[in-house]
Order: structure tokens, then C-alpha cells, then sequence
């Protein structure tokens, strides 16, 4: 996978974005690379407590 396709689907999750929402989002990416990217992501945020609780569905 790309770096910056990472980076696109690590800002959708800074949004808030939920984990269906995301593979809706991104058809053609793997679905389990975009599972790793969002559960790091929130796994980095909650360690480093910067998780805002801010959910957006933008379907």
C-alpha cells in the first residue's frame, strides 16, 4: 500500500470516520488494509489520549 494512501485513510479517520464508512469510502482499497490503518490509528490516539470522541458518518 502507498504511503499516501495511508495518510488519506488515517486523516478520515482524524474525522471520525467509522470503519464501514471508510470501506465505503475506499472501494478499491483492501478491506484489511484499512482495518489496519484505522485500529492503529485509534490505538495510537487512545495511548496518547488525543482522542477528541468526535464520530462522523459522511454517507
Amino acid at each position: 500500500m502507498e504511503e499516501r494512501n495511508i495518510r488519506v485513510v488515517e486523516s478520515m479517520c482524524a474525522t471520525g470516520m467509522e470503519l464501514d464508512t471508510l470501506y465505503d469510502c475506499f472501494p478499491d482499497m483492501d478491506r484489511n488494509d484499512i482495518k489496519v490503518i484505522y485500529e492503529s490509528y485509534h490505538a495510537e490516539n487512545v495511548l496518547s489520549n488525543h482522542d477528541t470522541g468526535i464520530r462522523m458518518n459522511c454517507s
